[in-house]
């Protein structure tokens, strides 16, 4: 959490205090990106956030999850995580509420790739009627080579698969066209 907040404050300076955010996370990056978001907006600024992270926050819209545009999971295991919970826990709030005030003509939306033979990926939308709710779509790609695409090691392939590349520079052109009308 730590990490995510200093990179968070460092992007916050560099792009705009209320930049659209778009996270993009490979596997157990998802549920980091996916837990950090949750514990922002169960409690922010509470005890389920630790002083030392409260000490790397900042206090902008981007920092404080109001302005989380776009979020890409590929390959997550979100769903092998929501086994511990009753119902299969919570996803985060997305959009998050907040993100019309600050950008009423982004939509906003979540999109989940995974490959049918990653071992650890799997869609996230039959999770609960939360997470269906709050995930836009489930898309299943080919991931990986000609030799990987059909194993397990799909796993690793998802970084240099067209089919999830081109859908997200199109989704993070049609933000900036938005922003910057």
């Amino acid at each position: 959490h730590k990490v995510f907040a200093k990179t968070l404050r460092s992007l916050a300076k560099e792009a705009g205090p209320k930049a659209p955010l778009c996270v993009i996370s490979h596997s157990l990056g998802s549920v980091i990106a996916s837990n950090y978001f949750y514990d922002l907006q169960e409690n922010p600024r509470k005890k389920i956030i630790s002083k030392s992270v409260l000490n790397k926050m900042g206090d902008t819209p981007l920092e404080k999850d109001e302005t989380l545009s776009l979020f890409y999971t590929m390959g997550s295991p979100i769903a092998l995580w929501s086994l511990r919970y009753p119902n299969f826990g919570t996803p985060i709030q997305f959009p998050p509420p907040k993100l019309k005030k600050h950008w009423p003509n982004i939509k906003g939306e979540w999109i989940n790739y995974f490959d049918k033979d990653d071992v650890i990926g799997y869609p996230l939308r039959r999770i609960n009627a939360a997470y269906n709710k709050a995930v836009t779509a489930d898309k299943a790609i080919n991931a990986g080579g000609f030799l990987t695409n059909w194993t397990p090691l799909s796993h690793k392939g998802y970084w240099a698969d067209n089919e999830i590349i081109k859908p997200i520079a199109k989704s993070l052109a049609g933000v900036w066209r938005k922003i910057n009308k």
